[in-house]
């Protein structure tokens, strides 16, 4: 990656020839309603090191509606232990999930069940808070969590599971429950797709690839990244939607591309393509990429965004700025003043994955940008293709 700045300022454009490469430098099953997360695995106290891996132990309130059913799983982000979770109502209704942790602020909305791919780690000590609701019946339940060094046991994982029982319905009830909810759930979720990008899974109905094109991407590393575009893109239902943008010294977009491209057969094709007759060059400014994406009409659910290096003029904070729905510049913001039309959460919810593809310069970054949208953060080495823990 180069890790001199190329002399001239990135300039947002289309391409579908490569440009000039600068001169080189150096260098987260239905399960039956109010079931317990599973607990984290027992292990001696010890005293961890500052900064050490943390982990949290979600925990059901003690009121919780036993129409809403929860199915927790343990996912490990860089050595730390977190939960993802799937809210759903066994009437099938639409329902709210909104998850509190200081300034971390995420509100979804869908008909029937809800999947939180994972909750982002906290510093040891940091609250949280899970609330779900019936948005037709009114019903609620929550669960809260404090980040602790991993291993440190709180007992919270007993007294979780004392409630849940108190509270949860006779064997035979509640297996009817689930089936309604399973059922539900199949009959809510049409529309919702799924794929994988280097092994992290993402859910919804809108995909954007964001991805490398500098000059240090030629070779292995390209052929890396397309042949596992050409595999995500492939195993997309034609329930969703898709987006490429291409970034280095400007931003690249497959020829017809002017928003939301439906999974069809012809678009992937095309787009497979297109890509591989690209021919990576220039530097690594992810910026005007990251804001075309953020300026389709309806927000991503998925982001994947990937880079070989270094990035130049684009940190976690941008990202989340626009993944906020706010902006980078003055008359970015002007404009978006006055085009404003609501529904935040369609910002707030969307998870972007990054990945690192043998050069870990912007691992930090990337590691941030993840962690604030309760996405994954991944390494990849071209030789093996094979993911790595940062």
């Amino acid at each position: 990656m180069n890790q001199q700045r190329p002399p001239q300022p990135p300039q947002q454009q289309q391409r579908s020839q490569p440009q000039s490469r600068p001169a080189p430098a150096p260098a987260a099953s239905a399960d039956v309603s109010k079931a317990a997360p599973p607990p984290l695995a027992s292990t001696q106290p010890t005293a961890p090191a500052p900064g050490g891996p943390v982990a949290i132990e979600p925990v059901a309130g003690a009121d919780n509606d036993a129409s809403l059913n929860f199915e927790w799983r343990a996912v490990e982000l860089g050595g730390n232990r977190s939960f993802g979770c799937t809210v759903s109502s066994t009437a099938g209704n639409p329902i709210s999930v909104k998850i509190e942790q200081l300034s971390y602020q995420k509100t979804l909305r869908e008909d029937g069940a809800i999947t939180i791919a994972v909750i982002p780690t906290g510093a040891a000590g940091t609250p949280g808070k899970l609330t779900a609701r019936d948005e037709t019946t009114g019903a609620s339940a929550e669960f809260t969590w404090q980040w602790q060094p991993l291993g440190k046991t709180s007992g919270a994982g007993a007294l979780a599971s004392k409630l849940l029982k108190k509270a949860a319905p006779s064997p035979a009830k509640a297996t009817k429950q689930s089936t309604q909810g399973a059922r539900a759930v199949a009959k809510k979720q049409t529309g919702v797709a799924s794929t994988a990008f280097f092994g992290q899974q993402a859910s919804g109905r809108r995909f954007a690839f964001i991805l490398d094109m500098s000059g240090s991407m030629a070779g292995t590393r390209w052929a890396t990244c397309t042949r596992e575009l050409v595999t995500s893109l492939q195993a997309l239902s034609t329930q969703a939607q898709f987006f490429v943008v291409l970034f280095s010294s400007s931003t690249a977009e497959p020829p017809g591309q002017s928003g939301w491209m439906d999974v069809t057969a012809d678009n992937v094709a095309s787009v497979i393509k297109w890509v591989s007759n690209i021919h990576p060059d220039g530097g690594t400014y992810p910026a005007p990429a990251f804001k075309r994406v953020f300026s389709l009409g309806g927000k991503p659910d998925a982001v994947y965004f990937l880079t070989d290096g270094e990035l130049y003029d684009f940190d976690a904070s941008d990202c989340a700025r626009l993944r906020a729905g706010e902006s980078t510049s003055f008359l970015d913001s002007l404009a978006k003043f006055f085009s404003f039309s609501g529904r935040d959460e369609e910002n707030t919810g969307t998870v972007i994955n990054t990945i690192s593809l043998d050069d870990r310069a912007s691992g930090h970054a990337l590691e941030a940008m993840a962690e604030e949208s309760g996405g994954q953060y991944v390494h990849i080495s071209s030789s093996t293709a094979s993911g790595e823990t940062p």
